[in-house]
């Protein structure tokens, strides 16, 4: 038509807009691995010490969870005049106890709390529990005794060391029956043949038996207090007589199941932190 003006580009001009030069190729590959080297620097630089911290953090977790690491607690502390645990004297019963000095059968949830746990070791503790003050020296204890503390209401931390040295020393009273039945713990068999045994002053209890009843009061921390020790006690063993052990049982994997709970929420902030200060900046590169 008339007036009418279509101009056309070349052939080659439209492909050199469309398609991207090696040069802006270059330069945006180049921009990225400035990012990325950018990202890199700031990491090491802010997270770089995070790494040694989470492994060794990662390692005394599964150390604890495991129960590895139970031959630790029993070192003598490097001031122990000033330390909370009054039975750093007691060497003949500060020793790691692996396994119970009886066969015996094994208690059935034992995998859940504390590895291979003796039934026969449960009742030796429970056998020198007559009361809450069977327990500990309360009101001796190194926590309510410390310089500026109050005498009215005093702190009253009882360590786990503490009380295994505790029970090892104490006496054996009373093979405990079954409030429901009315029958010796572990059946009659069981108690003519291994009551003695235990009974004997000094019997080492094993460490997994000791965990696991401490478990049951403390919710995982390594301190326990007389009103938690209490509790428990009102719910499972409430006379020198009944031991309930199921409720025990409960109890025990209820406490442990707070040490894996505050374990998988560690974990997850590792991960999120990794995630933020590493992998972040990698995906904004790229």
């Amino acid at each position: 038509a008339v007036g009418a003006f279509s101009p056309k580009a070349p052939p080659s001009l439209l492909r050199s807009i469309i398609t991207p030069t090696k040069t802006s190729t270059s330069l945006a590959s180049g921009g990225n691995m400035v990012e990325f080297a950018k990202g890199t620097a700031i990491a090491l630089a802010f997270g770089g010490g995070l790494i040694p911290a989470l492994i060794s953090g990662n390692i005394g977790m599964i150390r604890s969870l495991s129960g590895s690491n139970r031959m630790e607690e029993y070192t003598v502390p490097e001031n122990p005049e000033s330390s909370l645990d009054p039975s750093y004297r007691e060497v003949k019963y500060r020793t790691f106890v692996d396994s119970s000095e009886t066969p015996g059968p094994t208690l059935g949830a034992s995998k859940f709390i504390a590895g291979n746990v003796q039934l026969i070791d449960i009742i030796a503790i429970m056998g020198r529990i007559p009361d809450l003050d069977a327990v500990a020296d309360w009101k001796n204890l190194p926590s309510g005794r410390r310089e500026g503390v109050s005498s009215v209401n005093p702190p009253l931390w009882l360590p786990r060391v503490t009380f295994k040295v505790n029970m090892r020393k104490a006496p054996f009273r009373k093979w405990p029956v079954d409030p429901k039945t009315n029958e010796p713990i572990g059946g009659e068999d069981c108690q003519r043949q291994y009551e003695k045994t235990i009974s004997k002053k000094g019997y080492m209890i094993s460490d997994a038996a000791l965990d696991a009843v401490w478990d049951s009061w403390s919710g995982g921390s390594g301190i326990a207090t007389p009103d938690k020790v209490e509790k428990a006690l009102q719910e499972y063993h409430p006379t020198v007589d009944t031991l309930d052990l199921n409720a025990l049982v409960r109890r025990s994997i209820g406490g442990k199941s707070v040490s894996y709970f505050a374990a998988l929420t560690f974990v997850l902030m590792q991960i999120m932190a990794i995630g933020v200060i590493f992998v972040a900046p990698t995906l904004r590169a790229f």
